[in-house]
């Protein structure tokens, strides 16, 4: 008999000779040393490949954005003046809070006095205060009351960007309300009061204050307007601001405060330090503040230390509902003391 690997003649009824027997037994060992191996291996690949899949089918099959859902975050600001007249409409984005609504300082400044938030589906929420605001970098964050129905967005890293990346903005110009249009970044400006991004998705009049997202979905930049004299020239201010402003701008403001501060400066009193001084403020413009003991639709009665002074509703340019007794209401208007008592007869007024 012949060995069945070197051909060699053997005398008894194996199949190898001794060398070729000892090979043999050597490379079916290694051959089994070999099977955990691969094994390992092939594990480890199956690993890496769930790990960083979803990466790489995202990078050759991004998935597709869902503009409804993304438009529950982005909502239309229409801006009242004090006699509670329309005066004028933007836009704001949901951001860091589910009551928190970012959107550009110019939205809230000018004329504008009180605000109404309205959300992709039709409802409307008034906003309580002014958390903070940059008038320099043009971004104002609206409070609302808590518990609304609202999802803020992730906002993303704008350092990030490079010019061509795909953006969508959705807001709602001349008050068509979320409104869609996509782009990309087409550029990076500077100017003495910061940075901007330039883009070629749609910005008109009203997309201030709108979200510019990325192709991720996350907040990028708040749109802030667009040059009139070019086509497709829009601009955002870079989503990165906008922990700047809520860390450095002034916080926690109630609507009248703001409004006085930047438009009309009228000294604001307290209704004891009015009451004790009525000779002194009666012919003034003031504005007075006191909780609220009693009220009704024509007027309220209110309160600091036992000092009481009527508001009077009843010259208001715009229908008004009873402010709900213990409530803080500023009040701006004419200040008579009148010899049935120390009356305000109010031209505008909000509560806290």
């Amino acid at each position: 008999m012949y060995c069945r690997k070197c051909g060699n003649w053997i005398t008894d009824d194996s199949n190898y000779c001794n060398y070729c027997g000892i090979e043999t037994q050597k490379s079916k060992a290694r051959e089994r040393r070999r099977i955990p191996i691969l094994l390992a291996v092939l594990f480890l690949a199956l690993g890496i490949t769930y790990l960083s899949g979803k990466y790489v089918y995202k990078a050759f099959f991004p998935e597709k954005l869902d503009y409804e859902k993304l438009s529950q975050s982005v909502v239309k600001i229409i801006c009242y003046d004090a006699s509670g007249m329309e005066c004028k409409t933007g836009s704001g984005v949901v951001a860091m809070y589910d009551n928190v609504v970012v959107t550009n300082y110019h939205v809230v400044a000018g004329e504008s006095f009180t605000f109404d938030i309205i959300t992709d589906w039709g409802e409307a929420y008034p906003a309580r205060s002014i958390l903070a605001y940059n008038e320099d970098r043009d971004l104002a964050l609206l409070e609302l009351e808590s518990g609304t129905p609202l999802t803020p967005l992730d906002i993303g890293d704008s350092r990030d960007l490079k010019r061509g990346d795909k953006v969508i903005a959705i807001g709602s110009p001349n008050g068509l309300l979320n409104t869609v249009s996509e782009g990309i970044i087409s550029g990076f400006r500077a100017s003495e009061t910061g940075n901007f991004l330039q883009t070629t998705a749609a910005v008109s009049n009203g997309s201030s204050g709108g979200a510019l997202l990325n192709s991720s979905g996350e907040l990028i930049g708040i749109t802030c307007g667009s040059l009139n004299a070019g086509e497709n020239i829009g601009y955002a201010i870079p989503s990165n601001e906008i922990d700047k402003v809520l860390a450095s701008g002034r916080a926690n403001m109630n609507l009248i405060e703001f409004y006085n501060l930047r438009e009309h400066d009228k000294p604001t009193y307290s209704a004891e330090e009015i009451f004790n001084h009525k000779e002194q403020y009666s012919g003034q413009k003031i504005t007075a503040y006191g909780e609220v003991t009693d009220a009704r639709a024509e007027g309220a009665y209110i309160s600091a230390n036992g000092s009481k002074i009527y508001v009077d509703f009843r010259y208001l340019k715009r229908e008004t509902t009873a402010p709900a007794v213990g409530s803080t209401l500023y009040a701006t208007g004419l200040f008579i003391d009148a010899t049935d008592g120390a009356i305000l007869y109010a031209d505008y007024y909000a509560t806290k």
